[in-house]
Protein backbone atom coordinates (compact mmCIF):
# COMPACT_ATOMS: atom_id res chain seq x y z
CA UNK A 1 0.00 0.00 0.00
CA UNK A 2 3.30 2.36 0.83
CA UNK A 3 4.44 1.74 -2.55
CA UNK A 4 1.39 2.14 -4.37
CA UNK A 5 0.43 5.69 -2.69
CA UNK A 6 4.21 6.69 -3.36
CA UNK A 7 3.78 6.29 -6.89
CA UNK A 8 0.32 7.95 -7.37
CA UNK A 9 -0.14 12.12 -7.34
CA UNK A 10 -0.77 11.85 -3.53
CA UNK A 11 2.89 10.20 -2.89
CA UNK A 12 4.21 12.41 -5.28
CA UNK A 13 3.02 15.86 -4.45
CA UNK A 14 4.16 14.79 -0.45
CA UNK A 15 7.68 14.20 -1.51
CA UNK A 16 8.05 18.03 -2.15
CA UNK A 17 9.30 19.34 0.58
CA UNK A 18 7.49 22.48 0.87
CA UNK A 19 4.30 21.25 0.53
CA UNK A 20 5.36 18.45 2.87
CA UNK A 21 6.01 21.30 5.17
CA UNK A 22 2.68 22.79 4.70
CA UNK A 23 0.76 19.70 5.50
CA UNK A 24 2.24 19.02 8.56
CA UNK A 25 0.93 22.53 9.43
CA UNK A 26 -2.31 21.78 8.63
CA UNK A 27 -2.43 18.37 9.99
CA UNK A 28 -1.76 20.45 13.23
CA UNK A 29 -3.95 23.09 12.86
CA UNK A 30 -7.44 20.44 12.18
CA UNK A 31 -5.78 18.31 14.85
CA UNK A 32 -6.10 21.14 17.31
CA UNK A 33 -9.87 21.74 16.20
CA UNK A 34 -11.00 18.30 16.35
CA UNK A 35 -8.75 17.38 19.54
CA UNK A 36 -8.55 20.48 21.60
CA UNK A 37 -11.06 22.88 20.69
CA UNK A 38 -14.14 20.83 20.18
CA UNK A 39 -13.26 18.21 22.46
CA UNK A 40 -10.64 18.49 25.21
CA UNK A 41 -11.94 22.22 25.89
CA UNK A 42 -15.39 21.48 27.31
CA UNK A 43 -14.65 18.24 29.06
CA UNK A 44 -11.70 20.08 30.88
CA UNK A 45 -14.88 22.79 31.70
CA UNK A 46 -17.03 20.55 32.76
CA UNK A 47 -15.33 17.72 34.39
CA UNK A 48 -12.29 19.49 35.75
CA UNK A 49 -13.32 22.97 36.03
CA UNK A 50 -16.93 22.62 37.35
CA UNK A 51 -17.95 24.82 34.77
CA UNK A 52 -21.65 25.03 33.31
CA UNK A 53 -22.91 24.52 29.63
CA UNK A 54 -23.47 28.24 29.49
CA UNK A 55 -19.34 28.66 30.17
CA UNK A 56 -18.58 25.76 27.67
CA UNK A 57 -20.78 27.62 24.70
CA UNK A 58 -19.20 30.84 25.48
CA UNK A 59 -16.04 29.50 25.06
CA UNK A 60 -16.73 28.08 21.62
CA UNK A 61 -18.01 31.47 20.88
CA UNK A 62 -15.24 33.59 21.53
CA UNK A 63 -12.84 31.00 19.39
CA UNK A 64 -15.22 30.95 16.55
CA UNK A 65 -16.06 35.12 16.75
CA UNK A 66 -12.25 35.53 16.85
CA UNK A 67 -12.01 33.31 13.91
CA UNK A 68 -14.20 35.23 12.01
CA UNK A 69 -12.96 38.33 12.23
CA UNK A 70 -9.56 37.36 11.38
CA UNK A 71 -10.34 35.14 8.49
CA UNK A 72 -10.42 38.43 5.58
CA UNK A 73 -7.02 39.97 7.55
CA UNK A 74 -5.23 37.05 7.59
CA UNK A 75 -5.62 36.86 3.59
CA UNK A 76 -4.41 40.26 3.58
CA UNK A 77 -1.70 39.85 6.17
CA UNK A 78 -0.31 37.01 3.73
CA UNK A 79 -1.02 39.02 0.30
CA UNK A 80 1.16 42.05 1.94
CA UNK A 81 3.72 40.05 3.25
CA UNK A 82 3.16 36.19 2.40
CA UNK A 83 2.38 33.52 3.85
CA UNK A 84 5.00 32.03 6.17
CA UNK A 85 5.19 34.84 8.60
CA UNK A 86 1.52 34.60 9.05
CA UNK A 87 1.40 30.81 9.83
CA UNK A 88 4.36 31.02 12.17
CA UNK A 89 2.73 33.68 13.97
CA UNK A 90 -0.78 31.71 14.82
CA UNK A 91 0.94 29.08 15.07
CA UNK A 92 2.37 30.39 17.96
CA UNK A 93 -1.06 31.34 19.46
CA UNK A 94 -2.04 28.31 18.91
CA UNK A 95 0.94 26.55 21.11
CA UNK A 96 0.10 29.39 23.89
CA UNK A 97 -3.32 28.84 24.11
CA UNK A 98 -3.04 24.80 24.45
CA UNK A 99 -0.06 25.48 27.62
CA UNK A 100 -2.43 28.48 28.90
CA UNK A 101 -5.29 25.65 29.34
CA UNK A 102 -2.87 23.29 31.43
CA UNK A 103 -2.90 26.07 34.16
CA UNK A 104 -6.46 27.96 34.19
CA UNK A 105 -8.91 27.45 36.96
CA UNK A 106 -11.48 29.89 35.81
CA UNK A 107 -14.25 30.73 33.31
CA UNK A 108 -12.05 33.67 32.18
CA UNK A 109 -8.80 31.68 31.67
CA UNK A 110 -11.05 29.43 29.49
CA UNK A 111 -12.01 31.49 27.38
CA UNK A 112 -9.18 33.49 27.10
CA UNK A 113 -7.27 30.08 25.38
CA UNK A 114 -10.09 30.01 23.85
CA UNK A 115 -9.84 33.08 21.91
CA UNK A 116 -5.94 32.03 21.00
CA UNK A 117 -7.48 28.52 20.16
CA UNK A 118 -9.63 30.32 17.77
CA UNK A 119 -7.06 32.65 16.13
CA UNK A 120 -5.35 29.97 15.55
CA UNK A 121 -8.06 28.15 13.25
CA UNK A 122 -7.67 30.94 10.95
CA UNK A 123 -4.93 28.66 9.50
CA UNK A 124 -7.55 26.37 7.85
CA UNK A 125 -7.97 29.13 5.87
CA UNK A 126 -6.38 32.22 3.26
CA UNK A 127 -2.29 31.50 5.19
CA UNK A 128 -2.19 27.81 3.94
CA UNK A 129 -4.82 27.61 0.99
CA UNK A 130 -3.12 30.53 -0.72
CA UNK A 131 0.54 29.02 0.22
CA UNK A 132 -0.42 26.08 -1.72
CA UNK A 133 -0.44 27.95 -4.85
CA UNK A 134 3.67 29.00 -3.89
CA UNK A 135 4.75 25.41 -3.40
CA UNK A 136 3.22 23.38 -6.02
CA UNK A 137 3.07 23.32 -10.24
CA UNK A 138 -0.62 25.22 -11.45
CA UNK A 139 -1.44 22.26 -12.93
CA UNK A 140 -1.78 20.24 -10.02
CA UNK A 141 -3.23 22.63 -7.89
CA UNK A 142 -7.04 20.46 -7.50
CA UNK A 143 -5.23 17.94 -6.50
CA UNK A 144 -3.02 19.42 -3.81
CA UNK A 145 -6.13 20.50 -2.14
CA UNK A 146 -7.38 17.27 -2.36
CA UNK A 147 -4.18 16.15 -0.30
CA UNK A 148 -4.37 19.12 2.01
CA UNK A 149 -8.07 17.99 3.22
CA UNK A 150 -7.35 14.62 2.95
CA UNK A 151 -4.99 15.31 5.34
CA UNK A 152 -6.81 17.91 7.55
CA UNK A 153 -9.75 15.44 7.74
CA UNK A 154 -7.77 12.78 8.98
CA UNK A 155 -6.14 14.67 11.57
CA UNK A 156 -10.09 15.81 12.49
CA UNK A 157 -10.58 11.89 12.39
CA UNK A 158 -8.07 10.79 15.12
CA UNK A 159 -7.92 13.66 17.12
CA UNK A 160 -11.23 13.66 19.56
CA UNK A 161 -10.34 9.59 19.78
CA UNK A 162 -6.92 11.08 21.09
CA UNK A 163 -8.14 13.40 23.26
CA UNK A 164 -10.56 11.30 24.80
CA UNK A 165 -8.32 8.88 25.53
CA UNK A 166 -5.54 11.12 26.86
CA UNK A 167 -7.79 13.37 28.96
CA UNK A 168 -9.27 9.93 30.70
CA UNK A 169 -5.43 9.51 31.70
CA UNK A 170 -4.29 12.66 32.73
CA UNK A 171 -6.50 16.13 31.91
CA UNK A 172 -3.82 18.28 30.78
CA UNK A 173 -1.46 15.56 28.88
CA UNK A 174 -3.29 15.92 25.83
CA UNK A 175 -2.95 19.87 25.53
CA UNK A 176 0.91 19.44 26.39
CA UNK A 177 1.26 17.01 23.71
CA UNK A 178 -1.01 18.82 21.02
CA UNK A 179 1.23 21.78 21.93
CA UNK A 180 4.29 19.82 21.12
CA UNK A 181 2.97 18.56 18.12
CA UNK A 182 2.07 22.32 16.77
CA UNK A 183 5.40 23.47 17.53
CA UNK A 184 6.84 20.46 15.65
CA UNK A 185 4.94 21.39 13.07
CA UNK A 186 6.15 25.06 13.19
CA UNK A 187 9.65 23.82 13.37
CA UNK A 188 9.64 21.58 10.23
CA UNK A 189 7.68 24.46 8.23
CA UNK A 190 10.50 27.53 9.24
CA UNK A 191 13.12 24.55 8.23
CA UNK A 192 11.15 23.42 4.83
CA UNK A 193 8.50 25.52 4.03
CA UNK A 194 10.05 27.92 1.59
CA UNK A 195 7.78 29.96 -0.21
CA UNK A 196 8.06 29.56 -4.17
CA UNK A 197 9.24 33.37 -5.76
CA UNK A 198 9.12 33.42 -9.33
CA UNK A 199 12.89 32.80 -9.76
CA UNK A 200 12.87 29.99 -7.37
CA UNK A 201 11.78 26.14 -9.24
CA UNK A 202 10.99 27.71 -12.16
Amino acid sequence: IVTWIERTSFGILLRNPRFFALNAVVFSVFFTMGGAQFTAVPLLAETVLALGPAVIGMSLFAANSVALILIYPSGWASDRFGSRPVILSLLVCSAAGLLVLTTISTATGLIGASLLLGASTVLRGPPTQSAVVTVVDRDKLASAMGVYRTIGDLASSVAPMAAGAMFGIDPHSFFVANAALVLIAGAIYLRIGVERTATTDR
